[in-house]
């Protein structure tokens, strides 16, 4: 990605940022998990707080050991999947009621789950650290999903903010006027809807399996397409493993899809957020961020899935602006005005 020409008037993305980490809106309160808890502990906090991820601090050598997330379920429902299938039983809505439970516990403390080298890394920034510097680390390749603040630089200090990359593409959305023609490129055009990471699944499908395919193709959420027409009609993602959290509620994962969706209806709305191939750049920012969502879907006149935009792809355009043809750019400039 190279910048465009006629984008030179436009503010980089540095620019429109606060400068430094010091500078950025605080989060909310910053709830931790103690490396000798158990998975099945932490997994309750996370639900109490109705949080995705929680720092994980070892209290007897005062430092952290990283960030225990809905990740590990969707790991542990994978496991659980994998094996099923082995015993011919992958299809089988039914399972144990406790087995991600007992799963759970068998792994014995958190601070040795989130020490493997698949685990979210932990990554702190100080209150000094330039802002574009995370937004590098929230665009990298290295899995970084939110970046911890700590008080100084030394390991021992306590985690003072949590900055995720949707606080980031939300600080920065009522600027992107401010980016030049990249606003009113559309997503067709930028070609950020990633084919990639388009998996889909239908209702009468396990749960179970939906969270195994996010695993197996290490993406975030799953898509709900008709089973006649093929047409998106739902997703699942990896934030929905929260609703599998809590001692009482292990049981849903062993629903067929449409019977998890019901009980997902509960606790968040059921819509999708999905838009046309046509859809401006700023229409997918602004989508993102009323709905709070992490992705946005792109479809095509029948509905059916044509990719997915997610907010690391959105972060990363906003990063490099891309080079944009001669007929691209006019197009721009009509639809700027």
């Amino acid at each position: 990605w190279a910048r465009d020409s006629d984008m030179a008037a436009a503010r980089p993305l540095e620019e429109l940022l606060p400068r430094t980490v010091a500078d950025f809106p605080a989060g909310g309160e910053v709830v931790e998990v103690r490396a000798d808890a158990t998975l099945d502990e932490a997994i309750e906090i996370l639900s109490v707080h109705r949080i995705l991820s929680a720092p994980v601090r070892d209290h007897d050598h005062e430092r952290y050991v990283g960030f225990v997330d809905v990740r590990h379920i969707v790991e542990l429902m994978a496991e659980i999947f994998t094996e099923r299938e082995a015993e011919g039983k992958g299809d089988e809505g039914e399972m144990e009621l406790k087995a991600l439970q007992l799963r759970a516990r068998e792994l014995g403390p958190v601070g040795r789950v989130v020490a493997v080298p698949t685990a979210a890394p932990f990554r702190a920034v100080t209150p000094t650290t330039k802002m574009i510097e995370v937004v590098r680390m929230l665009c990298s390749d290295i899995g970084v999903q939110r970046v911890p603040v700590q008080h100084s630089e030394d390991k021992s200090s306590r985690v003072m903010q949590i900055i995720s990359q949707s606080a980031v593409v939300s600080a920065v959305a009522d600027k992107l006027p401010n980016m030049g023609l990249l606003p009113y490129v559309t997503v067709g055009e930028l070609g950020i809807h990633r084919r990639d990471t388009l998996v889909t699944v239908k209702m009468f499908h396990p749960t179970l399996k939906a969270f195994w395919l996010m695993h197996k193709h290490d993406i975030s959420a799953v898509g709900v397409v008709d089973h006649d027409s093929g047409a998106l009609i739902a997703q699942i993602s990896t934030s929905d493993a929260r609703w599998l959290m809590g001692p009482d509620v292990y049981h849903l994962c062993g629903l067929k899809v449409g019977e998890f969706l019901i009980e997902v209806a509960k606790h968040r709305s059921p819509a999708i957020v999905s838009v046309p191939a046509e859809a401006t750049f700023q229409v997918i920012v602004t989508r993102m961020v009323k709905t709070k969502s992490h992705r946005v879907w792109v479809v095509d006149a029948d509905d059916k899935p044509l990719g997915v935009v997610s907010l690391k792809d959105v972060l990363r355009v906003m990063m490099e602006p891309p080079v944009l043809k001669a007929d691209v750019r006019e197009a721009a400039t009509i639809r700027r005005g």
